[in-house]
């Protein structure tokens, strides 16, 4: 990919980005699907989905683009963001209790089926750079991880006015595996209260210190992969053991551990930016007080912490498996 392609890519990722941030999108998609699942019955995430931007509906799909001297990809960057919020909606709704897994299994023709869910963007593009006095092709790669949704959903009850159902039960079930404190969970459940009750600062606050205490229950983990620094797994300041615990994580060779780290490491600066900034009065930050303005917005923190949480777990698991035949054969 030449450095006019990749910055062309960078591009798209970027306005898709920004165009979630803005909320607006997502919330209609929200909207969309609530509408489209008002029946009761079950739908594939797939096809949900895909309605959001039919012409890219297949996953993967290679896709032509022309480009001239000042490239417009308006209609490209607008169809994307479409699919992009709808795939965002139904992954904060999974996690936040408003739709239920039906079934693990996929049915046969169902196109951009994928188990579990649809969880990202992933095109191939083939992109002819011309001008009056030349042109060139080659292809690029467009991938956006996404929140994960199971492959087949339902509403677990008809949507209230505002959309919303938050679920305390089934979420803390589901982070059961990190043996969380009883302080933690204390917090994850007032988190939720908070959520239910619009004291969205107070969600984000509370989700942070649920951040903090999943960190401080999996961090020890990795004592023995941490050498003469094991002990900055167990630091008093956050910081420094989320910042020792990702160094462990990032070593290794396997690309796609590492990359999976990358992602975890700015979700849980995120959380912890989060909560400083909300436990604190300064200078306003519109990209952190947007967490603050609705019950979408909570819903969608706390869904992004389950699946981060879930995510770290699952590569600590596999960083100490990755090493555990080195440390045998030692």
């Amino acid at each position: 990919m030449d450095d006019r392609t990749r910055q062309l890519m960078k591009g798209l990722q970027q306005e898709i980005a920004k165009r979630l941030r803005s909320g607006a999108l997502v919330a209609a998609q929200r909207r969309r699907l609530l509408s489209e699942l008002s029946d009761g019955e079950p739908h594939w995430t797939a096809e949900l989905v895909n309605a959001a931007a039919p012409q890219y509906a297949q996953r993967g799909m290679r896709l032509t683009l022309a480009i001239g001297r000042d490239p417009d990809v308006s209609d490209l960057v607008e169809g994307l963001a479409r699919r992009a919020a709808a795939i965002e909606a139904l992954g904060v709704m999974y996690s936040a209790g408003i739709v239920l897994e039906v079934s693990p299994q996929k049915a046969a023709g169902v196109s951009g089926g994928t188990s579990p869910g649809v969880n990202s963007l992933d095109y191939q593009f083939e992109v002819t750079w011309s001008s009056s006095m030349q042109s060139s092709t080659g292809p690029a790669n467009l991938f956006i991880p996404m929140p994960t949704s199971p492959n087949r959903v339902r509403l677990t009850h008809p949507p209230a006015a505002d959309g919303t159902a938050l679920d305390y039960v089934s979420y803390a079930a589901a982070l059961a595996p990190l043996a969380l404190d009883e302080r933690t969970l204390r917090a994850l459940q007032e988190a939720f209260r908070a959520a239910r009750a619009g004291l969205y600062l107070s969600n984000a606050v509370l989700c942070g210190t649920v951040v903090e205490g999943a960190v401080r229950s999996l961090a020890p983990l990795l004592e023995g992969l941490a050498g003469s620094h094991a002990d900055e797994l167990t630091n008093e300041k956050l910081r420094t053991t989320t910042k020792r615990m990702l160094v462990v994580l990032a070593e290794t060779k396997q690309k796609e551990l590492s990359s999976r780290v990358q992602q975890i490491s700015a979700n849980l600066h995120r959380f912890i930016d989060l909560r400083n900034y909300g436990a604190h009065t300064g200078d306003p930050d519109a990209g952190l007080e947007r967490w603050f303005s609705d019950e979408y917005q909570a819903a969608m923190l706390l869904a992004d912490v389950r699946h981060t949480l879930l995510e770290l777990h699952d590569a600590i698991a596999d960083r100490i498996a990755v090493a555990q035949p080195a440390v045998s054969s030692g």
